[in-house]
Formats: C-alpha cells, structure tokens, sequence
C-alpha cells in the first residue's frame, strides 16, 4: 500500500476557556493573530467582540468580512464590507475589499 500524505488543513487547537478581551484594541490584536493563523472563524469571532465594544468601528467590520470571505462565507462578508464602506466612506481600502 502507498503511504497516505498527513493532512495539510490548518487545524484549530481545543477550545478552551478564554478571556474575552476588554477593550477594542485588544479585541482586534487577538483578531489579527488568528486571521494571521488562518483561524478566520476565531478572528470574526474577536472582531464582533470589538464590535460589541464599539458598534462605530469600520475597521473590525472590514476584518470581520475579510473573515467571513476567507471563510468561503462570500453573502456573510459584503454585508460587513458594506457596513465598513457605509461608516467611512472615504476609506480607499474598504471599497477594495468589496
């Protein structure tokens, strides 16, 4: 028998108990480095955190739809990148993503 090649995926360690952030910034600096892991579900997951912290913040609603689009969650992530646009519209970058 030909030996089978180990899998590749990027495999989420065991959730275990989490402190939730308690300020925004470092709600987004968890969410960098999970979205920087490829654990986009994680990162969404500090980018609503920071959300609930600061309903205004277009930056966490352009990472989280970056989330959801590297996710294959493509509906998931325009309605973020739309809300991102909507918040600053002049933000070159976020018109990009969408």
């Amino acid at each position: 028998p030909t030996p089978v090649e180990p899998s590749v995926a990027k495999v989420e360690p065991p959730t275990v108990a989490r402190k939730l952030p308690q300020t925004v910034a470092e709600a987004m600096t968890l969410g960098k480095k999970n979205f920087d892991q490829n654990f986009f579900d994680r990162a969404a997951e500090n980018y609503t955190q920071a959300l609930a912290l600061d309903p205004s913040n277009a930056e966490a609603y352009d990472r989280r739809g970056a989330c959801s689009f590297n996710g294959g969650k493509f509906k998931e992530s325009l309605s973020d990148f739309d809300q991102a646009i909507r918040l600053d519209p002049k933000n070159a970058e976020f018109w990009s993503h969408r």
